[in-house]
């Protein structure tokens, strides 16, 4: 049993025997997750649900419980349509991430598939491949509605499949480098051999990831975040690498270079995704601290794009060791940044178009002073996307109305209240409960 933690949920104990059924659930539910965040929610609607009828009252709770647990709108819509259907195989369910389920079936059904098998099979015709294409894209949507029809497909478990499908597909890569290119194709000259393996490999690195999926159980913001970190961890392992090897120019061959790069890069992947659910597996990871943490990355490459130009610094090894420099500080400021507050996908957005409002806002203004060509341009870049963007995040979790997602101590309140009932006002006891 585990203990949610639950923000700033203030639970209100009222006279109204109406809703003490309701009040009771959501109490219990807030401080106990037995199955899931949705269960929670769930409990709640069926028992306001037991007369048929959901209240004014009611529906307030339920929405109030709903911002609290962050669910989404598709989250709430399937445990509704649940119960109106009558279906109970249902009700541990989750399909919000179905859809991306279906479209990772269809891209890979249209491209690795629907090219692979005619090529495989010796098509040397184009219509051959664009109607087998075609083919397979919509044998990819048909397959893939059959067989998740009753699977739980939350997004955390469709992102991690994704990366194991595109894990399994890029391994491809470091066997044929492993061999070495020119021995590979000595023997499989037209490279069938090697679309078959990726054909072959693409669903069990899905089934492996799945695997995995089901021993961690990320979040859906963990999980993005390990599909993020492993295309960082691949770039780190690129830079590695080279920075550590020889200068390409110098190189006779490029067999070693060519098994070393693929080598690393496949290996920093592997570490990207893994050691980020090593790290932050007790952390409560959001979506929106996801694409913040993404964000802070992307921030440390603009940076460095734009201190390469006001330093004019051209050496491949110069450049790759302070743009990866960078990329990894930039996830790890906006990692120590927010750690203590829990993002909504919202509060990301808003937080990197504040970024995009201090560039455009700096650009604009050069412009108009006819200074695009001043030197310090660059500088000034990195101050306007950074100070826009962390204006906006500290506006944000400096509003009255944000609630932060961690609190450092449990707090119990119970105090007398006054609610509003309609055009009544009622006594009660209210019960407030932080952690």
């Amino acid at each position: 049993m585990h203990w949610q933690k639950v923000t700033d949920l203030s639970i209100r104990w009222i006279n109204t025997s109406g809703m003490r059924n309701l009040l009771l659930v959501v109490g219990f539910c807030a401080g106990l997750q037995l199955i899931g965040q949705e269960n929670v929610y769930r409990q709640a609607y069926l028992t306001a649900m037991a007369d048929s009828v959901i209240t004014a009252d009611e529906q307030k709770i339920l929405d109030g419980l709903r911002i609290s647990l962050e669910l989404t709108e598709d989250e709430v819509m399937e445990i509704n349509r649940s119960f109106v259907m009558g279906d109970t195989t249902q009700g541990s369910v989750n399909h919000e991430g179905r859809y991306q389920a279906i479209g990772l079936a269809m891209v890979y059904g249209n491209g690795l598939y629907g090219f692979g098998i005619p090529y495989v099979l010796n098509a040397d015709e184009l219509r051959t491949y664009l109607g087998f294409q075609g083919v397979m894209l919509a044998a990819g949507f048909y397959y893939a509605w059959d067989v998740t029809k009753n699977l739980d497909l939350p997004q955390s478990r469709v992102a991690v499949a994704r990366t194991g499908a595109l894990l399994g597909t890029y391994s491809t890569l470091v066997l044929t480098s492993m061999v070495g290119f020119d021995r590979w194709f000595e023997f499989d000259d037209d490279g069938k051999l090697m679309v078959t393996y990726a054909m072959i490999a693409a669903p069990l690195g899905l089934k492996f990831a799945d695997r995995l999926y089901q021993k961690w159980q990320p979040s859906n913001g963990l999980a993005q975040l390990m599909s993020t970190n492993t295309f960082i961890g691949a770039y780190n392992g690129f830079t590695t690498y080279n920075l550590l090897s020889r200068n390409p120019d110098d190189l006779e061959h490029y067999e070693a270079y060519n098994r070393g790069i693929f080598t690393f890069s496949y290996g920093g992947a592997l570490l990207g995704f893994w050691g980020t659910q090593q790290l932050l597996n007790q952390d409560d990871v959001t979506g929106g601290d996801a694409i913040f943490y993404a964000s802070g990355s992307l921030a440390g490459a603009f940076t460095a794009q734009r201190l390469i130009t006001y330093f004019d610094i051209d050496y491949y090894k110069d450049v790759l060791a302070l743009s990866t420099l960078l990329v990894d500080g930039g996830m790890y400021a906006t990692y120590h940044l927010g750690r203590h507050v829990n993002l909504s996908r919202g509060d990301a957005a808003i937080i990197v178009l504040g970024g995009g409002a201090g560039y455009s806002l700096l650009r604009g203004a050069a412009y108009l002073l006819d200074e695009m060509d001043a030197e310090i341009i660059p500088l000034l870049d990195i101050v306007a996307l950074l100070g826009g963007g962390y204006g906006a995040f500290r506006y944000l979790v400096n509003a009255p109305d944000f609630r932060s997602g961690v609190l450092d101590q449990t707090d119990i309140r119970i105090y007398p209240t006054l609610l509003t009932m309609g055009e009544k006002s009622q006594t009660g006891l209210g019960l407030e409960v932080r952690w």
